[in-house]
This record gives structure tokens, C-alpha cells and sequence, in this order.
């Protein structure tokens, strides 16, 4: 039997393809979907419903982690990058730090909690972080994820999946704070058992597909992180 759907798309440069059983919502500028009959009505259910009001759902909590796996050993072989947006040359390691205090609420983590965020090229860093702010240029630099952590990999997840859902609705849009109580928790929730998260980029194009990176708790272990042989460089250089 023909199912009929009324699709609300995300801000952002979308299609729905497909037969009227079955539909596809796509990212055509990224090349990554989601199937709209798997996980996607219940993913968006839950978002939606823990922005208005946050109440912990143990099943559908523990199917997203279930989702998960380790990140291979690839990961490690490859210099990841992180960008600041600097008014002079940086000076300090500390200027690619995670932020010391006062931390504000992330994709990925709580007001105060501090992540460090990391892209795996230095095309995904400038799409990330979008154009310079008036009187400030953006300079990166180049880390690497040691061995050591265990890193959550949320880049191949089935397309009917609820928890690549669920990365789609944090992920997607232009305004990318959206629904930022659900990243917080899924954060959290994550951080119990890996020390990082990777996730797909979602502002490259179909040949230029980046990954982004969260660690967490890098008070103690960020510095390790840096490639010191490697200077910082301008963006637009």
C-alpha cells in the first residue's frame, strides 16, 4: 500500500527523491541522505519533544549508542585541523585551545563543559566556521588523534537508521543551534564510554566530503594533540 508523506525539510539545499512508498532526503550539496521511513519520524519525534521539554528516553538513548562503533585505526594516520579567528598572529598554543572557562553550549557540549573540535581538512575547517568576523582573520593548525583515544564513529550509520537521523537533524540547517539540548545530551551520553565523537561533515561538496571531530574532557590531554612541527597558517594563504 502507497504511504503518503508530507515532508518538512530542513533549512539548507535539500531534495526528496524516491517513489511514493519510500523517500530519500538528500543533502545535494554533501551527497549524504537519510531514509524518511526508517528512524526518521521517531528521531525527529524525540528531538523535537526534548527541546521543549528534556526527559531522558533510555530506549531510544541506548539504540543510538548501540549505532555506534569504534573509529578505525585509519583516523590516526591523518592530521586532523583546528581554526581559530584570531586579530593578530597567533602567539600560544593556548589560541587553539579548548576555551579555558566560561565555556558556551556546542553542537556537542554543555554550557561550561568544554570539547575540543577538530576537522580532518582544512577545507572543512573554513566551511565550518564560515566567513572571518570584522577585524579578525582565520588561522589553523594542524593536530593529530592519538592512538590512545576511543573515538565514536557516526560516519557510516545505515541511512534508516534512528541515530543517523538523529546526527542529521543536529547537523543540518543553517542555523546549526537548532536543537542544541539534544546534541548537549547525546554528548554527554557518548562521552560515558568514548572520549571523542566523529561525525560527517555536512558543508562540502560531493568530491570534497570532510569529517568533523569531538573530544572530550581535553583539559588534561589537547596539547598532546598538536602537531608542534607544524606551524599555524592563515586561512587565506
Amino acid at each position: 500500500m502507497a504511504a503518503n508523506y508530507k515532508m518538512h525539510a530542513e533549512l539548507g539545499r535539500f531534495e526528496l527523491r524516491g517513489s511514493d512508498v519510500r523517500g530519500i532526503l538528500g543533502a545535494t550539496y554533501t551527497g549524504r541522505s537519510i531514509d524518511v521511513e526508517g528512524g526518521y519520524v521517531a528521531a525527529k519525534a524525540w528531538v523535537e519533544s526534548y527541546e521543549a521539554s528534556p526527559q531522558e528516553r533510555p530506549d531510544l538513548e541506548r539504540l543510538l549508542l548501540t549505532s555506534l562503533h569504534l573509529a578505525p585505526e585509519t583516523i590516526f594516520d591523518a592530521p586532523v585541523f583546528r581554526g581559530r579567528f584570531l586579530s593578530e598572529p597567533p602567539s600560544s598554543l593556548d589560541e587553539f585551545g579548548p576555551p579555558p572557562e566560561h565555556t558556551r553550549r556546542g553542537r556537542y557540549n554543555a554550557e561550561e563543559i568544554p570539547v575540543l573540535y577538530l576537522c580532518s581538512t582544512r577545507a572543512g575547517v573554513i566551511r565550518e566556521l564560515g566567513p572571518s568576523p570584522v577585524g579578525r582573520e582565520l588561522w589553523i593548525r594542524q593536530f593529530r588523534i592519538l592512538p590512545e583515544l576511543w573515538m565514536a564513529d557516526a560516519r557510516e550509520l545505515p541511512i534508516d537508521s534512528l541515530a543517523a537521523a538523529v546526527f542529521w537533524l543536529i547537523e543540518h540547517g543553517q542555523d546549526r543551534c537548532k536543537f542544541p539540548r539534544i546534541g548537549e545530551r547525546i554528548g554527554h551520553l557518548i562521552s560515558c564510554d568514548y572520549d571523542g565523537l566523529i561525525v560527517p561533515g555536512v558543508r562540502g561538496e560531493p568530491t570534497e566530503l570532510y569529517w568533523n571531530a569531538v573530544v572530550f574532557r581535553p583539559a588534561n590531554r589537547w596539547v598532546r594533540l598538536i602537531e608542534e612541527n607544524e606551524q599555524p597558517e592563515a586561512a587565506g594563504m
